[in-house]
């Protein structure tokens, strides 16, 4: 976390609800939206959206101009988030995340921030 990634949380009070992350390249202009991620009984609120428009707003700023995101196939919701926020949906990796015990597609989502 020390060298280049940001955070944004969300509360509700002082609990931590949700959690967004950009791992960002200053030398190459981009950055992966990563570590999304919501409590159970906080889902359907659009706060992963919500964080990640905050986070892409700041990251412009600071002059990133193309976001990235490797999504889990399976992820309805993460999946959503990035089409509502006009990435582009470029592929799937098969089979290509170990995730818990179980090896996972992952989509791969981009967004080039100077056309927004």
């Amino acid at each position: 976390m020390g060298k280049g990634a940001v955070y944004y949380l969300a509360f509700d009070g002082e609990k931590v609800i949700a959690s967004a992350g950009a791992d960002v390249n200053p030398v190459l202009g981009n950055a992966e939206i990563t570590d999304c991620a919501v409590l159970p009984e906080y889902r359907g609120f659009s706060l992963t959206r919500r964080l990640i428009a905050a986070l892409e707003t700041d990251l412009k700023q600071a002059g990133i101009f193309y976001v990235f995101s490797i999504a889990r196939a399976a992820s309805f919701g993460m999946n959503a988030s990035l089409y509502h926020l006009s990435y582009s949906y470029r592929g799937r990796l098969l089979n290509n995340c170990l995730i818990y015990k179980s090896i996972e597609n992952m989509n791969i989502w981009c967004k080039n921030l100077s056309r927004f």
